[in-house]
């Protein structure tokens, strides 16, 4: 057996050199034991973490301490002398309030503390639906603001977001983004409640009868408007009605601003608009009307059913008020003022403006001369860029239209960026042969179904459904050779 002695005498030499060590350094005067402090210095904060626009209470609590100053980086106020300053904090960001206090015997000490100001929590959400048949599963797409980025699903434990879906069997759901399925007819109210464990703050959101559970789907017109001699009114849908019923027209109604009614005669649909043909000369010039329609069977081929407007407005301005434009230099910018607005008016793609016979035109019917563009071959056939200037919206037009002539044979398709709509034709030389358009679903194409041929009084206008798309709008044609153009705008 090894001894073990040798090793143990060691160890005791060692710790009795270390005790002859500390004995010596116990000797010698130590400045920071003489002068050190109990812990006098006592600074408190209720929170550091509000959202903006809440206050934070700070407080000295040292012993013996005869004064104080607080200064408040971004909060209000932003010094204090108190002992309990209570300070406002109304921008998001990081803070360092920091407080310099002074003892009875003359000494100070200073601490900094860090505030975190976080935005407040603004719930909000959308539905993939708000109307929808039994058993169709609804997303539903958390839009609550102040709380960054929200993940498709639930990570951040600090932000917890609680759903409560009436009509649903399990009601209650804690998630981001949750789907729901409602099984029975009726309304139902959606909540969303927000809760953020940093601040201890809980924020709803409810949406009564949010979700509607139909046994049909209803779609409401994009578009009401009259004709320009007030002989129609125009509704246009996002899908093909199907043949009107006749009894269909007590479930309609037309007032004036007075109460008076004005009567609707017979209703026809083709193929997404629904026509109100009007009695002869009810309506007044620039005059607001009030469209309502309940208990209908007004329907389309989906199986969806025309939704029910109340006192639905819409305004009768008469007949088009076209503005001439020069087009004496095709490609480029000019200025094009309607109703006092002014329009920055770019077009490309085009060559030669030439001077055009407006007797035979159907926008300037009396304008003996005008400037038209002839479009390029090609698939960039012509560009339309309007701008609003000066203050001016595209709110102040009422409408944007596209004459063209020298168009191709039956069969030639003209395919537009945004929806359109054929307001008019004409071939007055050509009885037996008229132009027979057809428009595509969504409006972006229309076809040549009948039509005389290459001729100068063979017009179509077609209008824009939105004078907004004229921002950036294009025209191609399936048709090789060059189609006179003229895009003009008409106000109010």
């Amino acid at each position: 057996m090894k001894s073990t002695a040798p090793l143990r005498s060691a160890h005791l030499i060692i710790g009795l050199l270390a005790v002859f060590i500390l004995s010596l350094s116990s000797c010698l005067e130590d400045d920071d034991f003489n002068n050190f402090r109990p812990v006098t210095f006592i600074i408190k904060a209720d929170v550091l973490t509000v959202e903006e626009g809440n206050s934070i209470t700070f407080q000295d609590s040292s012993i013996d301490a005869s004064s104080r100053i607080w200064t408040f980086p971004g909060g209000s106020p932003e010094t204090s002398t108190d002992l309990t300053p209570t300070v406002r904090y109304d921008s998001t960001g990081t803070y360092y309030p920091t407080v310099t206090t002074t003892f009875a015997d003359g000494t100070t000490q200073t601490r900094t503390l860090e505030v975190t100001v976080v935005a407040s929590i603004v719930p909000g959400f959308r539905a993939s639906a708000v109307e929808a048949l039994p058993g169709t599963r609804i997303d539903f797409t958390n839009e609550t603001q102040g709380v960054g980025d929200i993940p498709p699903t639930m990570i951040d434990s600090n932000v917890i977001y609680k759903w409560v879906f009436e009509g649903v069997s399990s009601d209650t759901i804690i998630g981001n983004n949750p789907s729901v399925v409602y099984d029975e007819l009726g309304n139902y109210d959606v909540s969303l409640t927000v809760i953020r464990r940093s601040t201890n703050s809980r924020v709803t959101v409810v949406k009564e009868d949010f979700i509607q559970i139909v046994s049909a789907l209803r779609i409401a017109p994009n578009k009401v408007e009259f004709n320009e001699d007030g002989s129609k009114l125009m509704l246009t849908f996002s899908e093909s009605l199907t043949p009107p019923d006749a009894a269909d027209v007590d479930k309609l109604s037309l007032t004036a601003g007075d109460g008076s009614s004005v009567t609707i005669n017979s209703l026809e649909a083709s193929d997404n608009t629904l026509v109100l043909n009007l009695a002869a000369g009810s309506l007044v010039e620039d005059e607001t009307y009030k469209l309502s329609y309940s208990d209908g069977t007004l329907g389309f081929g989906s199986g969806a059913i025309v939704s029910d407007l109340d006192e639905y407005e819409v305004t009768y301005y008469g007949a088009y008020n076209w503005v001439p434009v020069d087009y004496s230099t095709a490609n480029g910018t000019r200025d094009v003022v309607v109703d006092g607005k002014t329009f920055e008016w770019t077009t490309a793609d085009v060559r030669g403006g030439f001077q055009a016979n407006g007797a035979i035109s159907l926008l300037h019917p009396t304008d003996p001369n005008y400037y038209v563009l002839t479009t390029e071959v090609g698939p960039t056939a012509l560009t339309l860029q309007v701008t609003p200037k000066d203050g001016a919206s595209f709110s102040d037009l009422r409408a944007i239209a596209l004459e063209l002539y020298n168009m191709g044979p039956a069969g030639t398709t003209y395919t537009f960026s945004h929806p359109v709509r054929v307001l008019q034709t004409s071939a007055p030389d050509h009885p037996d042969t008229p132009v027979v358009t057809s428009l595509s679903e969504g409006g972006k194409v229309v076809t040549l179904d009948s039509t005389p041929g290459r001729f100068p009084k063979v017009r179509m206008v077609v209008l824009l459904e939105n004078p907004a798309d004229a921002a950036n709008f294009t025209m191609t044609s399936s048709h090789g050779e060059p189609t006179i153009a003229y895009p003009t705008p008409s106000g109010f």
